[in-house]
Protein backbone atom coordinates (compact mmCIF):
# COMPACT_ATOMS: atom_id res chain seq x y z
CA UNK A 1 0.00 0.00 0.00
CA UNK A 2 2.82 2.40 0.86
CA UNK A 3 4.44 1.89 -2.54
CA UNK A 4 1.20 2.63 -4.41
CA UNK A 5 0.58 5.66 -2.21
CA UNK A 6 4.03 6.97 -3.15
CA UNK A 7 3.33 6.39 -6.86
CA UNK A 8 0.00 8.21 -6.48
CA UNK A 9 1.78 11.13 -4.83
CA UNK A 10 4.38 11.26 -7.59
CA UNK A 11 1.69 11.16 -10.29
CA UNK A 12 -0.25 13.92 -8.56
CA UNK A 13 2.82 16.14 -8.20
CA UNK A 14 3.75 15.64 -11.82
CA UNK A 15 0.21 16.37 -12.95
CA UNK A 16 -0.29 19.65 -11.17
CA UNK A 17 3.23 20.82 -12.10
CA UNK A 18 3.50 22.89 -8.88
CA UNK A 19 6.05 20.68 -7.14
CA UNK A 20 8.56 19.80 -9.86
CA UNK A 21 11.46 20.08 -7.42
CA UNK A 22 9.91 17.49 -5.10
CA UNK A 23 9.18 15.20 -8.03
CA UNK A 24 12.76 15.56 -9.30
CA UNK A 25 14.24 14.72 -5.89
CA UNK A 26 12.04 11.65 -5.41
CA UNK A 27 12.75 10.47 -8.95
CA UNK A 28 16.50 10.89 -8.39
CA UNK A 29 16.15 8.98 -5.12
CA UNK A 30 14.45 6.07 -6.86
CA UNK A 31 17.28 5.91 -9.40
CA UNK A 32 19.77 5.96 -6.53
CA UNK A 33 17.99 3.06 -4.81
CA UNK A 34 18.18 1.09 -8.05
CA UNK A 35 21.91 1.73 -8.29
CA UNK A 36 22.46 0.71 -4.66
CA UNK A 37 20.46 -2.47 -5.22
CA UNK A 38 22.67 -3.36 -8.18
CA UNK A 39 25.78 -2.63 -6.10
CA UNK A 40 24.52 -4.82 -3.24
CA UNK A 41 23.73 -7.63 -5.67
CA UNK A 42 27.16 -7.44 -7.30
CA UNK A 43 28.81 -7.42 -3.87
CA UNK A 44 26.83 -10.44 -2.65
CA UNK A 45 27.73 -12.40 -5.78
CA UNK A 46 31.44 -11.61 -5.45
CA UNK A 47 34.00 -13.45 -3.37
CA UNK A 48 35.76 -11.60 -0.55
CA UNK A 49 38.92 -12.82 1.12
CA UNK A 50 38.06 -10.87 4.28
CA UNK A 51 34.56 -11.69 5.49
CA UNK A 52 34.53 -8.92 8.11
CA UNK A 53 35.37 -6.16 5.64
CA UNK A 54 32.71 -7.60 3.31
CA UNK A 55 30.10 -7.29 6.07
CA UNK A 56 31.19 -3.73 6.85
CA UNK A 57 30.93 -2.81 3.17
CA UNK A 58 27.44 -4.29 2.95
CA UNK A 59 26.55 -2.41 6.12
CA UNK A 60 27.55 0.86 4.44
CA UNK A 61 25.33 0.03 1.46
CA UNK A 62 22.37 -0.81 3.71
CA UNK A 63 22.74 2.42 5.74
CA UNK A 64 22.96 4.60 2.65
CA UNK A 65 19.96 2.70 1.24
CA UNK A 66 17.96 3.51 4.38
CA UNK A 67 19.13 7.11 4.23
CA UNK A 68 17.88 7.47 0.66
CA UNK A 69 14.51 5.94 1.61
CA UNK A 70 14.07 8.37 4.51
CA UNK A 71 15.13 11.30 2.33
CA UNK A 72 12.80 10.17 -0.46
CA UNK A 73 9.78 9.73 1.78
CA UNK A 74 10.39 13.12 3.42
CA UNK A 75 10.31 14.75 -0.02
CA UNK A 76 7.10 12.88 -0.85
CA UNK A 77 5.53 14.33 2.32
CA UNK A 78 6.73 17.87 1.58
CA UNK A 79 3.85 20.33 1.72
CA UNK A 80 1.40 17.82 3.21
CA UNK A 81 -0.29 17.71 6.61
CA UNK A 82 2.03 14.91 7.82
CA UNK A 83 4.35 17.33 9.60
CA UNK A 84 5.44 15.01 12.44
CA UNK A 85 6.28 12.16 10.06
CA UNK A 86 8.20 14.52 7.78
CA UNK A 87 10.19 15.76 10.78
CA UNK A 88 11.05 12.22 11.91
CA UNK A 89 12.11 11.10 8.42
CA UNK A 90 14.43 14.07 8.02
CA UNK A 91 15.93 13.44 11.44
CA UNK A 92 16.55 9.76 10.60
CA UNK A 93 18.16 10.71 7.28
CA UNK A 94 20.62 12.93 9.14
CA UNK A 95 21.25 10.39 11.93
CA UNK A 96 22.09 7.62 9.45
CA UNK A 97 24.93 9.66 7.95
CA UNK A 98 27.35 9.49 10.95
CA UNK A 99 26.72 5.75 11.33
CA UNK A 100 27.62 5.21 7.68
CA UNK A 101 30.77 7.31 8.06
CA UNK A 102 31.89 5.34 11.14
CA UNK A 103 31.56 2.15 9.08
CA UNK A 104 33.47 3.87 6.29
CA UNK A 105 36.36 4.57 8.65
CA UNK A 106 36.36 1.01 10.00
CA UNK A 107 36.15 -0.44 6.49
CA UNK A 108 39.11 1.65 5.36
CA UNK A 109 41.21 0.51 8.31
CA UNK A 110 40.20 -3.09 7.67
CA UNK A 111 41.24 -2.86 4.02
CA UNK A 112 44.61 -1.46 5.05
CA UNK A 113 45.10 -4.65 7.14
CA UNK A 114 46.87 -2.87 9.96
CA UNK A 115 46.00 -0.57 12.81
CA UNK A 116 48.71 1.90 13.82
CA UNK A 117 48.59 3.65 17.18
CA UNK A 118 47.83 6.94 15.44
CA UNK A 119 44.85 5.32 13.71
CA UNK A 120 43.44 4.25 17.09
CA UNK A 121 43.58 7.85 18.32
CA UNK A 122 41.88 9.12 15.16
CA UNK A 123 39.27 6.37 15.48
CA UNK A 124 38.47 7.60 19.00
CA UNK A 125 38.05 11.15 17.67
CA UNK A 126 35.73 9.93 14.91
CA UNK A 127 33.59 7.85 17.30
CA UNK A 128 33.26 10.68 19.85
CA UNK A 129 32.49 13.20 17.09
CA UNK A 130 29.86 10.81 15.66
CA UNK A 131 28.16 10.59 19.07
CA UNK A 132 28.13 14.39 19.37
CA UNK A 133 26.81 14.69 15.82
CA UNK A 134 23.90 12.31 16.55
CA UNK A 135 23.05 14.26 19.71
CA UNK A 136 23.25 17.48 17.69
CA UNK A 137 20.76 16.09 15.16
CA UNK A 138 18.31 14.95 17.84
CA UNK A 139 18.47 18.18 19.85
CA UNK A 140 18.56 20.29 16.70
CA UNK A 141 15.41 18.59 15.43
CA UNK A 142 13.53 18.94 18.71
CA UNK A 143 14.44 22.61 19.15
CA UNK A 144 14.31 23.59 15.49
CA UNK A 145 17.92 24.74 15.70
CA UNK A 146 18.97 22.42 12.88
CA UNK A 147 15.78 22.36 10.81
CA UNK A 148 12.02 22.44 11.24
CA UNK A 149 8.83 21.76 9.32
CA UNK A 150 6.65 24.82 8.84
CA UNK A 151 2.89 24.90 9.42
CA UNK A 152 2.31 24.36 5.72
CA UNK A 153 4.45 21.19 5.83
CA UNK A 154 7.57 22.61 4.19
CA UNK A 155 11.13 21.75 5.28
CA UNK A 156 13.06 24.80 6.54
CA UNK A 157 16.68 25.13 7.65
CA UNK A 158 17.39 26.46 11.13
CA UNK A 159 20.12 28.84 12.27
CA UNK A 160 22.40 25.94 13.19
CA UNK A 161 21.98 23.98 9.98
CA UNK A 162 25.65 24.49 9.07
CA UNK A 163 26.67 22.22 12.00
CA UNK A 164 25.43 19.19 10.07
CA UNK A 165 28.45 19.56 7.76
CA UNK A 166 31.11 19.48 10.50
CA UNK A 167 31.24 15.75 11.23
CA UNK A 168 31.30 14.51 7.61
CA UNK A 169 34.14 16.91 6.81
CA UNK A 170 36.14 15.79 9.90
CA UNK A 171 35.71 12.12 9.01
CA UNK A 172 36.63 12.55 5.36
CA UNK A 173 39.74 14.58 6.27
CA UNK A 174 40.85 11.84 8.71
CA UNK A 175 40.19 9.11 6.14
CA UNK A 176 41.99 11.04 3.42
CA UNK A 177 44.97 11.55 5.74
CA UNK A 178 45.18 7.83 6.50
CA UNK A 179 44.69 7.03 2.83
CA UNK A 180 47.53 9.25 1.63
CA UNK A 181 50.08 8.13 4.21
CA UNK A 182 49.57 4.39 3.62
CA UNK A 183 51.15 2.48 0.77
CA UNK A 184 48.36 1.20 -1.45
CA UNK A 185 47.70 0.79 -5.19
CA UNK A 186 46.30 3.97 -6.73
CA UNK A 187 43.06 2.23 -7.73
CA UNK A 188 42.36 1.18 -4.14
CA UNK A 189 43.18 4.68 -2.84
CA UNK A 190 40.74 6.27 -5.28
CA UNK A 191 38.02 3.71 -4.48
CA UNK A 192 38.32 4.32 -0.74
CA UNK A 193 38.38 8.10 -1.09
CA UNK A 194 35.39 8.21 -3.43
CA UNK A 195 32.88 7.05 -0.79
CA UNK A 196 33.76 9.96 1.51
CA UNK A 197 34.87 12.72 -0.86
CA UNK A 198 31.85 12.53 -3.20
CA UNK A 199 29.26 13.40 -0.50
CA UNK A 200 31.46 16.28 0.70
CA UNK A 201 31.50 17.68 -2.84
CA UNK A 202 27.71 17.25 -2.86
CA UNK A 203 27.54 19.27 0.37
CA UNK A 204 29.03 22.18 -1.55
CA UNK A 205 26.19 21.95 -4.06
CA UNK A 206 23.64 21.92 -1.23
CA UNK A 207 24.87 25.34 -0.10
CA UNK A 208 24.10 26.82 -3.52
CA UNK A 209 21.23 24.59 -4.70
CA UNK A 210 19.22 24.07 -1.52
CA UNK A 211 16.10 22.83 -3.28
CA UNK A 212 17.75 19.65 -4.51
CA UNK A 213 18.93 16.73 -2.39
CA UNK A 214 22.37 15.65 -3.65
CA UNK A 215 24.23 14.11 -0.69
CA UNK A 216 22.85 10.56 -0.75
Amino acid sequence: MGFFALLKTLTYLQYIGAETIIFSNVAAGLVTLLGLSMLALAHSLGTASDKISARIFMGMIVLVYLGVICDNLSWALEGTEHIAMNLILNMLAYIIMPFALVLYWNYQNRVFLDDFERSKKIKLIINVAATLDILNVILGTVTGYLFYISEDGMYCEGNGYFTIFIYPIITVICCAYENVRRKLPLQKKISLLAFGVTPVIALGFVMFIQDYSTIY
